[in-house]
């Protein structure tokens, strides 16, 4: 299980607080898929599922978020679901590659 380490909401704010949310930058590795996703996903879906899932729809991460949201609620939806997929540019032209080779 994964813990919470900071989170948005729980003490008061205001817009110019500097230190409300963080933001990291860093370099993604060629050929690289990066999901970020809530508890209502990986508590309903295997680790295997999704990653097919995202593999299966290497080109359009839009396709592969909808296609997790979809399986999470076929699996029960027992809570929110959110889903973001980021690719490198070459992520998909591997998947390709890879799929050629195997037949």
């Amino acid at each position: 299980r994964n813990a919470v380490y900071s989170d948005l909401g729980s003490s008061p704010h205001t817009p110019n607080d500097t230190d409300f949310v963080e933001i990291h930058s860093f370099a993604l590795t060629q050929p690289s898929a990066l999901l970020l996703c809530s508890a209502g996903l990986s508590d309903q879906v295997t680790a295997a599922d999704i990653r097919l899932l995202v593999e299966q729809h290497a080109g359009s991460p839009e396709k592969a978020s909808r296609a997790l949201v979809d399986a999470a609620n076929e699996a029960g939806g027992k809570d929110n679901v959110t889903v973001i997929v980021v690719e490198t540019e070459d992520y998909a032209s591997a998947f390709v590659a890879a799929d050629r080779k195997a037949r």
